[in-house]
């Protein structure tokens, strides 16, 4: 099961607020790092990329004479755009809190490593 803020809260309760926060990463070969910052996305919502494609293909039928084939290319890309996000948020539409590796301290000390179950020590 997936850790949740909720929890985190929990696991961090009653600890000093100026206590520094590392991440322990490579239990066969184990290394520390600062995180460097938090950061919150909906891993399955449009990238940039998408949008602007989207924004560009919206665009360009703007641009079609036809009266009826212009309406009909753009309801058909706006009908896709909404599909795509409806079947994104069906499969997760709720954001995720990423911590994001800051430098490499150097190696886990030993009895870091054996703290959290990792063998050494």
């Amino acid at each position: 099961m997936a850790l949740t803020v909720s929890d985190l809260r929990d696991m961090l309760e009653g600890l000093d607020d100026n206590l520094e926060v590392r991440f322990a990463a490579q239990p066969n070969w184990p290394f520390e790092y600062s995180i460097d910052k938090v950061e919150v996305v909906n891993p399955n919502a449009p990238s940039d990329d998408e949008e602007r494609e989207y924004e560009d293909a919206l665009y360009e039928a703007r641009q079609i004479e036809d009266p009826e084939k212009r309406e009909a290319e753009i309801k058909e890309l706006r009908d896709g755009w909404i599909a795509m996000q409806e079947s994104n948020e069906a499969d997760n539409g709720l954001e995720v809190v990423y911590l994001v590796e800051g430098n490499q301290i150097g190696y886990l000390p030993g009895i870091v490593a054996s703290a959290i179950g990792w063998g050494r020590g």
